[in-house]
């Protein structure tokens, strides 16, 4: 499903779809009854109708009104149906999730249908399901998940309120966790991970978080984050601290207060790319701290104050580590919207001059795009 920036309009194509809504098929046995009921009514109409000149009509048959009533009852409650309905695989849940109070997950022991669990096992073909909650912030966490390693999935979820509080979700030291497809907002922060490695987050949807940072990774390994939107928070959009080994790719980070992907502290040959970067007060990138990280086939728009035209001092991303990479080993860089041209000499669909970040590592992509990976109408 495509997602796009509301404030610079790109679009980002994301890995998997949203559920949404799909006709519901009256067919099988609501068609039958259907049919039976229309029978009926004609049974009844020729029951009353004169078949012959001078025979006399007479009043509507106790059949005819009872085939009517069923039919208007049948249709009411295929209409109510086609409401309340979302397919997302093989569940089905109503638009308004049902309300839960915040849940607190100690060890795989915790995992119970009181904390919030629908089904699953606990093991990678069957992981405990966490599903279809409306979660209230605003005294706990949302969803505090420690000491796991049970493989498990929070899915589906509107976490909010946690105001300047509590954070939406938190996994303390936790791994083999998927989180997909929820919705934080208003929150402290909107996800955390600490000490927590080998956990996915894919296409979360992160607004209005009035935190530092909106989701967070601290002494976080190896973890995936795939597709996630993160509009108009306080701070930056996603921060890693001490965390190596993590892949953020295909994300939209748009609107948010400071930085788009912020890292420090040692924080070492992390993947970033194919994320939407655009509009964000602060730097598009920024390597406060770290080696290795490779940053290639992104889009940046409009960071750090950039206009159309390049000045240094607002620079779309900044490196104050070492031996980071600002284009992919094939030789693909960024695109950066302040540095499109010219493009006179090979290889074609490449600036032929470097983009140059500030600070101190005086970085550059020497293979900087003339055209975004991710379509800007």
């Amino acid at each position: 499903m495509a997602t796009t920036c509301s404030s610079c309009g790109a679009e980002n194509l994301n890995y998997g779809p949203y559920p949404g809504r799909v006709p519901i098929d009256l067919t099988g046995d609501y068609y039958q009854i259907l049919r039976t009921a229309e029978q009926a009514q004609r049974d009844a109409q020729d029951d009353i109708l004169p078949d012959r000149p001078g025979k006399e009509r007479k009043h509507p048959s106790r059949l005819l009104i009872f085939a009517m009533i069923l039919i208007a009852v049948l249709l009411v409650g295929a209409v109510a149906l086609l409401t309340v309905q979302v397919i997302n695989g093989r569940e089905s849940h109503p638009t308004e999730y049902p309300t839960h109070r915040p849940i607190s997950i100690i060890g795989n022991r915790g995992f119970t249908h009181a904390n919030g669990v629908v089904g699953g096992g606990g093991t990678q073909p069957d992981p405990y399901i966490i599903a279809n909650w409306d979660i209230n912030a605003s005294t706990k966490y949302g969803i505090w998940i420690q000491d796991a390693d049970a493989y498990f999935m929070v899915r589906n979820c509107s976490v909010h309120d946690g105001s300047f509080r509590n954070p939406g979700i938190y996994l303390q030291n936790c791994v083999n966790g998927t989180l997909e497809n929820n919705n934080c907002s208003n929150d402290l922060a909107a996800i955390i991970l600490d000490s927590s490695r080998n956990n996915t987050l894919i296409n979360n949807t992160c607004g209005s978080n009035v935190g530092t940072y909106d989701i967070q990774l601290t002494s976080s390994n190896h973890n995936m984050l795939i597709s996630n939107t993160c509009n108009s928070n306080y701070g930056e959009c996603i921060f890693l601290d001490s965390s190596s080994g993590n892949v953020i790719s295909n994300n939209t980070c748009s609107s948010n207060g400071d930085l788009g992907i912020y890292l420090i502290s040692s924080s070492n040959n992390n993947e970033i790319s194919r994320n939407l970067v655009c509009s964000n007060a602060g730097s598009g990138v920024g390597i406060g701290s770290g080696s290795g990280n490779c940053v290639w086939n992104n889009t940046f728009v409009d960071n750090h104050g950039a206009t159309d035209t390049y000045n240094k001092s607002h620079a779309q991303a900044y490196d104050d580590g070492t031996n980071n990479w600002w284009n992919s080993t094939g030789g693909y860089g960024n695109y950066w919207s302040d540095w499109t041209t010219p493009d006179a000499v090979p290889p074609w669909g490449m600036v032929d001059h470097p983009y140059n970040m500030s600070g101190s590592a005086a970085a550059r992509d020497n293979y900087p795009l003339t055209r975004p990976p991710v379509p800007i109408p």
